[in-house]
């Protein structure tokens, strides 16, 4: 179909007859498979094949560690691959992904990481400490799109961009890709995305956007982030962040204090006015610079003193 690079957000962990036919048209698509990695809940299985991990002599303790996974055949252990393994926070909503995963002392990376691997024919990805004050804990190094690295947390997790909201996303259904009831020229060239959206296959996570979206948009927001440089990161020193408001929040109501007219207004309207204003400087942060900054907590004690 003419497409450069095609990512599958699909495990093949069930050996049939036609494995090896379709592993041989995988590899000659430039094509990408996903595997999975249990590490949050108590999930015991071990089914299929892991293989495909980064060529790096151990993995960094930096990043979880798996024993349990659902991987593919063993017909497709020459294919390409990337876990597909999100990171649920307290809420249920899916914001972060480890960027890898140790198995067997091996590292393996996230699918996005995988398949701009593959696409840009670049080398593998190197982990470097982060330096700057303004910059992530962590980063991994050498991937030729947007800066060049892609901004990891203090555990090895990336953050999802979640800028695009899914209607703005291209999607085509599998039936109009088989009966080429489409543009002839749509693929060529383009890095595709193959999963599913159905309701019926369990694939579905909460995001920010909605709480059935499909697992799919993970992969394609961390792609559209990396090559447009809008991954977010959290700053080495962003905890000094909520420290800041609060020292602001503070001395305006000493100066209310001071002014001794209608002090309690002044302080409500004083608060909800740091909170709003914390509020955009966060937003405009994460817009602009792709920088990400805890402002709640802050928020929340600034509202209490008020």
């Amino acid at each position: 179909a003419g497409a450069s690079l095609q990512v599958y957000d699909i495990v093949l962990p069930a050996p049939a007859a036609s494995d090896e036919l379709l592993a041989d048209a995988l590899l000659r698509n430039h094509s990408v498979l996903s595997q999975i990695f249990a590490i949050q809940g108590n999930n015991n299985v071990q089914q299929g094949n892991i293989s495909f991990p980064l060529d790096w002599p151990a993995c960094p303790a930096v990043f979880p560690r798996a024993d349990h996974f659902i991987g593919n055949a063993a017909a497709y252990n020459a294919v390409p691959k990337g876990h597909i393994t999100p990171f649920v926070g307290d809420d249920g909503i899916v914001r972060k992904q480890p960027a890898i995963i140790c198995h067997d002392g091996k590292p393996h990376p996230a699918l996005f990481i995988a398949a701009a691997t593959l696409g840009t024919k670049g080398q593998q990805p190197a982990l470097a400490a982060g330096t700057s004050a303004w910059g992530p804990e962590w980063q991994l190094e050498g991937i030729p799109l947007g800066s060049h690295s892609i901004p990891l947390d203090s555990v090895g997790n990336v953050r999802i961009p979640w800028l695009l909201r899914p209607d703005s996303l291209i999607a085509i259904p599998a039936h109009q890709v088989l009966t080429g009831d489409l543009p002839p020229d749509l693929f060529d060239n383009a890095w595709v995305l193959i999963g599913s959206t159905a309701l019926g296959v369990n694939d579905r996570i909460a995001t920010p956007f909605s709480g059935i979206g499909a697992g799919l948009q993970v992969h394609a927001q961390l792609l559209v982030g990396l090559m447009d440089n809008k991954i977010p990161h959290q700053p080495r020193l962003s905890a000094l962040a909520p420290f800041a408001i609060t020292i602001i929040a503070t001395l305006l109501f000493y100066l209310l204090i001071q002014r001794r007219k209608r002090p309690i207004t002044g302080f409500m309207v004083g608060g909800v006015a740091i909170c709003g204003l914390s509020l955009l400087l966060k937003a405009l942060l994460l817009v602009k610079f792709a920088v990400w900054i805890e402002w709640v907590g802050a928020a929340v004690y600034v509202l209490i003193l008020a």
